[in-house]
């Protein structure tokens, strides 16, 4: 189970965005115990992140197994093979937001969507997770 964090689709990404299109997520197709899987890459752009993780169905919600390699200019990304199907995920940011009209700065852990996820599905959670198809 993952700390109490906060879920920033409610009042907007405050900078953190992803700037993959969509369809561009899809790297190539591999062979798992002689089963296809597709090598998915996930990116974020977040810049005062001091760490990000992936989170969704495709490992059990787990906000701390899958911890994205900071890259230049404040891009975060990881690659993971899935077989076919669908997932539902987030992006699991610690990192310093700094409010826009005070100038204040607060570190927090923060639930991110994927701006270039397919859809976005409710959750019981009053927000949304996004969608990936894996094909």
């Amino acid at each position: 189970m993952c700390p109490k964090a906060v879920d920033i689709s409610k009042r907007g990404t405050q900078g953190l965005r992803s700037p993959m299109l969509r369809g561009q997520n899809e790297l190539s197709t591999q062979k798992v115990n002689g089963h296809e899987h597709r090598m998915v890459r996930f990116l974020i752009h977040a810049p005062d992140a001091t760490e990000v993780y992936l989170a969704g169905d495709f490992n059990n919600w787990d906000c701390h197994s899958l911890g994205l390699k900071r890259r230049e200019m404040g891009f975060w990304i990881t690659q993971i093979k899935l077989p076919p199907g669908s997932y539902k995920y987030k992006f699991y940011v610690n990192g310093k937001l700094i409010n826009r009209i005070s100038g204040a700065v607060q570190v927090e852990k923060i639930w991110v969507q994927d701006i270039a996820a397919a859809k976005l599905i409710p959750n019981p959670f009053g927000s949304a997770d996004c969608l990936l198809m894996v094909k």
